[in-house]
């Protein structure tokens, strides 16, 4: 019994502890700058099958 009492005590601690933080919001977090890959920066796309452009299936 006592041993319940403890684990109750502990719990309710770590959800005191846990609910004092604010939850982070999306303007917190720093996320990396997406970049995009520049195909037309590639010398040798003109001289790939289909100008470097993947290949489609055809099904």
């Amino acid at each position: 019994m006592a041993r319940e009492h403890t684990l109750d005590r502990l719990l309710r601690a770590w959800r005191e502890d846990i609910d004092s933080e604010p939850f982070p919001v999306i303007a917190d977090v720093n996320l990396p700058r997406q970049t995009r890959r520049q195909l037309r920066a590639d010398p040798n796309r003109n001289n790939r099958p289909d100008h470097g452009r993947p290949p489609t299936r055809n099904h």
